[in-house]
């Protein structure tokens, strides 16, 4: 006869299900590693100024009109939702203007010319001494720069963007479990089976399984450089009057006594002088009366178009 006994009592068996995680990344402003470095705070939790105490501002207050800044919600630094952006002063731009003012104004001066005689058997006058006015030079213009306003001073607002550094955390995406699987009984005919050993229950450990969360934080707040554009000059000449126009009467070199010998002396002294006349030929040309002008210039003797007498004594030369 045949019968079934019982090998294995039906049982249940515990399998633990691991949890999930998933990554989450999230940025935040580490407020107080801002505290550490100087960063000033006020009472909402906002950054105000910077350790060398630059204003600081909210970027979504700059995004506004000056009316709405103040009804705008702020979040404060502590939330990670705010960015803020440094005031940065941009100095004021100039540029030179140049004008010309009067340096030496014009003058007239009174050159005295002798009257030339000669001797005949009956001595008369052929020439009348007498005085002519003559324009010695133009008026003199020097140049004097001055700085006038040409871009005022502004300010811009340059906003560095905010650096980041990545932090990695695991979190839990779903909690591990516990799922109760039944296991039936197993059953086999036998002539004569007995129990040998009692059914029982192990529990297993399934150890939990994780996953790499990632998340950035904020490494370096952000912040506003100054860049310093300097001023910009142009210079803008301009002359002034130094001297007023005035009548001189000065003695010049005669005719009678502007012979080719006295030229020709008065050119070897400029040469001596280290001023080129040019030909010594005992004629006035330009190149003469231009060295002439340029030994009035550099010993400071009055310079017109004449050989008048003081350059004449000046030089070394007689007169006569």
């Amino acid at each position: 006869m045949t019968r079934r006994v019982l090998e294995r009592a039906a049982s249940s068996k515990e399998v633990v299900i691991p949890g999930q995680v998933q990554t989450i990344t999230r940025q935040i402003i580490d407020v107080e590693k801002l505290k550490k470095q100087g960063y000033r705070f006020d009472d909402n939790g906002d950054i105000v100024a910077t350790p060398q105490g630059d204003r600081v501002l909210r970027a979504s207050s700059l995004q506004t009109t000056k009316d709405n800044a103040s009804k705008t919600p702020s979040a404060g630094a502590e939330s990670g939702e705010e960015a803020y952006v440094r005031e940065v002063v941009t100095p004021e731009q100039f540029t030179d203007v140049a004008r010309q003012v009067l340096d030496q104004p014009a003058r007239v001066i009174t050159v005295e010319v002798p009257g030339t005689t000669k001797v005949v058997k009956s001595r008369v006058e052929i020439i009348p001494a007498k005085t002519e006015e003559v324009l010695i030079a133009p008026a003199v213009y020097g140049s004097i720069s001055k700085q006038v306003l040409d871009t005022p001073e502004s300010t811009r607002e340059v906003v560095i963007p905010a650096e980041y550094s990545t932090v990695e955390r695991q979190v839990i995406d779903t909690p591990a479990s516990v799922r109760k699987i039944p296991v039936p009984a197993l059953t086999q005919v036998v002539s004569r089976r007995v129990i040998d050993q009692a059914a029982s229950v192990r529990e297993e450990i399934v150890p939990a399984v994780y996953t790499t969360v990632k998340r950035q934080v904020v490494d370096v707040p952000p912040q506003v450089r100054e860049i310093k554009v300097p001023a910009q000059y142009e210079d803008l000449p301009y002359q002034v009057k130094v001297a007023d126009a005035r009548l001189e009467r000065r003695s010049v070199l005669c005719e009678t006594n502007a012979t080719p010998s006295k030229i020709m002396e008065i050119q070897r002294a400029l040469l001596t002088a280290g001023h080129n006349p040019g030909a010594v030929d005992g004629v006035i040309r330009a190149n003469t009366m231009r060295a002439v002008n340029a030994y009035q210039r550099a010993n400071s003797l009055p310079v017109d178009g004449f050989l008048n007498l003081e350059t004449v004594k000046a030089l070394g030369v007689s007169p006569n």
